[in-house]
């Protein structure tokens, strides 16, 4: 008797497991699939890799992981994929784009905003933008650059 109502317990837990994968895999692979389009005008440097001006797909690389994306050029192979932290902007006005810091002509892929309810991905700051950034400091506080520093927005769009 005790082995019947163990083996009924089980078999009602597999079911309700089964249940709810059922009912949650069309909701996760659609939001997955949604990306973002952006022609960027500029060379830039993303996850240490720096990619030609062009027209790009950024999208999850993985359907269950919100902070890992992918961006890749339209066309050809060229793309990296690389981790965000989510974030919902408060003040941030509710647009689809790809934010950019920019030091010199140096240009570290920093953030992307979907356009939807404020939601946005900041990427970690790589050892490589903080260098930028102090040697730019450096240059403007001796008054020895010319070079601007600052952020870019590129409008995208989703598809």
């Amino acid at each position: 008797m005790i082995k019947l109502q163990h083996f009924k317990s089980i078999i009602a837990s597999v079911s309700l497991l089964g249940a709810m994968l059922f009912c949650g895999t069309p909701v996760a692979a659609a939001h997955g699939l949604s990306s973002i389009v952006v022609d960027v005008p500029f060379d830039f440097i993303v996850n240490g890799k720096t990619l030609p001006a062009g027209k790009y797909h950024v999208h999850r690389a993985l359907v269950d992981a919100d902070t890992v994306l992918y961006i890749h050029k339209v066309g050809s192979g060229e793309g990296t994929s690389f981790t965000t932290n989510a974030a919902i902007g408060l003040s941030t006005p509710n647009k689809t784009a790809l934010i950019f810091h920019h030091y010199g002509s140096a240009h570290y892929l920093a953030e992307i905003w979907t356009g939807s309810n404020n939601i946005g991905h900041p990427l970690p700051v790589s050892k490589a933008e903080q260098a930028a950034a102090r040697v730019a400091r450096t240059a403007q506080s001796k008054g020895t650059s010319t070079a601007e520093t600052g952020k870019v927005s590129v409008p995208a769009k989703s598809s």
